[in-house]
């Protein structure tokens, strides 16, 4: 059996295979991506919040979930201490945290709860601007790609020119600064 030559970019493809190849690649390249970028998130936890000492700890759950655990109690303190019903909007955090710089709290709140908050904010931001986007990218490329192999079935000269000018009309206002 012959070998298939993996597909670029920069070459048509000439047949089904190389494209799913490349494509099985490309995917598992942003599922690997994924995981680290969620390793990264979890990762940074205070060392004040050890999740190895939470009452609900399992080493046989996933280390999201251990540490989910770890953030309930102080970020329900903060949530409680500010009369929210939610702390799942950035404007809402950010108002709560400049209530705790004003000390207008209903509540007191420890010091952990606003540093982890903080640092919950900081790292859902950084993502936001410089991960997220990389990954928007390179599945952007990989649907690219299909198109551009399924509209190679026609006669269709310079598809690759196509792509680019479709990519360039959809492509939509940057929210990011």
């Amino acid at each position: 059996m012959q070998q298939t030559k993996t597909w670029s970019k920069t070459t048509e493809p000439s047949s089904y295979h190389q494209i799913y190849k490349y494509l099985e690649q490309a995917l598992d390249e942003c599922s690997k991506f994924i995981d680290e970028i969620e390793n990264d998130y979890y990762q940074g936890s205070s060392a004040s919040l050890n999740i190895v000492q939470h009452k609900d700890y399992s080493p046989r759950r996933p280390l999201s979930v251990n540490t989910l655990l770890s953030w309930s109690v102080p970020l329900n303190e903060l949530r409680n201490a500010g009369s929210l019903h939610d702390i799942r909007n950035g404007k809402i955090i950010r108002d709560l945290l400049n209530e705790v710089k004003t000390g207008t709290l209903a509540a007191p709140v420890a010091d952990e709860s606003v540093f982890l908050m903080r640092r919950i904010l900081d790292k859902t931001t950084d993502q936001l601007y410089s991960k997220i986007p990389a990954l928007a990218n390179k599945i952007t490329d990989c649907m690219n790609l299909m198109e551009q192999y399924f509209l190679s079935f026609y006669e269709i000269e310079n598809i690759q020119d196509i792509i680019q000018k479709k990519k360039k009309e959809k492509t939509p206002v940057s929210i990011f600064p």
